[in-house]
C-alpha cells in the first residue's frame, strides 16, 4: 500500500456543513459556500425629469435610498449608480436600485429596481 491518502467527504443536509476525515487523522467540520444566491426579482423603469427655468422633477419614488457606488459603463456616455435602502442596515431591507441616464435624451433616467422593500414605508416619510 502506498503512502498516499484520499480525503472522503460527506454532505450532513441537516446543518450544511461538510464532515471529512483527512490524511491528518480524525473528522473535522467545515461550512460549505453556496454556489448561487436566490433570484431576486428585477424590474425597470424609465424616468423622464425637466429641467425647465426652476422646475425639475425628482427621481423620488417615496423612499429613502443610500448611494455605494458608480461605475463607468462600456460605450456608454455616463456612469451608473448604484442604491439601496437606506433600511438596509436597521430593517435588514434588501432592496436596491441602480440609475443611469440615458445615452440618446438626457431627461431620460434608466432605473432598474431589484428586490421588494421588506422595511415599513412609514419609516421612510419625513413630517413637513
Amino acid at each position: 500500500m502506498s503512502g498516499i491518502n484520499f480525503e472522503a467527504s460527506s454532505q450532513s443536509q441537516a446543518t450544511g456543513m461538510i464532515e471529512s476525515s483527512g490524511p491528518v487523522g480524525g473528522n473535522h467540520l467545515r461550512a460549505t459556500v453556496p454556489l448561487f444566491r436566490k433570484p431576486q426579482p428585477k424590474w425597470t423603469g424609465h424616468v423622464r425629469i425637466c429641467k425647465q427655468k426652476g422646475l425639475q422633477v425628482s427621481l423620488d419614488d417615496g423612499y429613502n435610498w443610500k448611494k455605494y457606488g458608480q461605475k463607468d459603463i462600456l460605450r456608454a456616455k455616463h456612469p451608473r449608480s448604484y442604491y439601496r435602502c437606506s433600511r438596509s442596515s436597521a430593517e435588514g431591507c434588501k432592496a436596491m436600485k441602480h440609475v443611469q441616464q440615458s445615452d440618446e435624451e438626457r431627461s431620460m433616467f434608466i432605473v432598474t429596481y431589484q428586490g421588494k422593500h421588506t422595511c415599513l414605508r412609514d419609516a421612510h416619510l419625513v413630517a413637513v
